[in-house]
């Protein structure tokens, strides 16, 4: 079997993981610096996954079309280099598709309404108005890539330009791709001194204790889910009401409890927005909500309200027998 050929691609700085955009005005140049944000901002962003799948973004000066020669499926170690600081490996793409320009095109005006419009929105915070207009126009995507082969390490194994230096990485990239350059992702690692990814991603050396009565745990580890969107002004206005109808606390509508003996201030957070009509059974594309199918529970009631799948809570309070 054929290795899938690697490439190392560098993204600009986000101490967010590549998860959420940050204000680029002022860093090291190119288009971030210039109009405040980046492509690539989002290309760890798993909660922005569709049918599986997340759209990641580099630079065309890495070469898209010499990509594209040597073949469509690619293994992909991205760097970064923290300001003022080494270059750091901060994640990896396994088996990611480049996208042609047109699939690019369909695939941005599928989810413009989706992550796209997420997207425009977290710029729009961050940098201002006209860049997050820039945004819904961009069509910032090139890579295809199942959230199974993708890992983001939590602490970035180091580049350091000690050791392997700037030059050798520039070097390296540059060579890629060519016809002469089949090798696949462990080989490449290894080219720069570095272990196999899964090596990377452990957190520890693999010693288990040996006392029978314990076991390792705190291990970071990448999970992934997909997750259903939901209105937070509905979910602002169901608290609203409550408190309206409760002189000014918070109060469960199953068990009648509003926790704030003993618990105080803090009782505020031992509530949940509870839909009566469950998120699992609606449209994968959403379903409009009303406030009439929202109700406030304190977390042992909504906790009860999953366990026993009585989602009324008036239902719910008979079958847990509460006056």
């Amino acid at each position: 079997m054929t290795e899938t050929p690697c490439t190392f691609i560098r993204l600009a700085w986000n101490p967010r993981g590549w998860t959420q955009a940050i204000n680029h005005m002022g860093t090291e140049g190119g288009f971030p610096a210039t109009h405040g944000w980046a492509g690539e901002d989002w290309n760890f962003a798993l909660d922005q996954a569709v049918d599986g799948r997340i759209y990641g973004y580099s630079q065309a000066t890495i070469g898209h079309d010499r990509l594209r020669k040597h073949g469509r499926l690619w293994d992909i170690v991205f760097y970064s280099r923290e300001p003022g600081h080494a270059f750091h490996v901060v994640g990896i793409y396994r088996r990611a598709k480049l996208l042609a320009e047109d699939e690019a095109s369909m695939i941005w005006r599928a989810n413009r309404r989706g992550w796209v419009q997420a997207r425009s929105a977290e710029v729009t915070q961050v940098v201002g108005a006209q860049a997050g207009a820039q945004v819904l126009e961009s069509k910032a995507i090139c890579w295809a890539v199942d959230v199974t082969n993708v890992t983001l390490f939590e602490n970035p194994p180091l580049l350091n330009p000690a050791d392997h230096g700037f030059g050798a990485i520039e070097r390296f990239v540059n060579a890629i791709p060519s016809p002469h350059y089949p090798e696949g992702l462990a080989a490449a690692l290894t080219r720069l001194g570095l272990p196999h990814p899964e090596l990377l991603d452990a957190g520890f050396d693999g010693d288990e204790p040996a006392d029978p009565e314990q076991r390792w745990e705190g291990r970071k580890r990448l999970i992934t889910h997909t997750v259903r969107e939901r209105d937070t002004e509905l979910s602002r206005q169901a608290r609203a009401d409550n408190r309206a109808a409760h002189a000014g606390t918070l109060t469960c509508e199953v068990c009648g409890q509003s926790w704030h003996t003993p618990y105080g201030d803090t009782a505020d957070r031992l509530f949940d927005v509870h839909h009566t009509r469950p998120m699992a059974v609606r449209d994968d594309q959403g379903e409009p909500t009303t406030l009439n199918e929202l109700a406030v529970l304190c977390v042992l009631c909504h906790r009860a309200s999953h366990a026993t799948k009585v989602f009324d809570p008036t239902e719910l309070r008979a079958h847990l027998n509460l006056p």
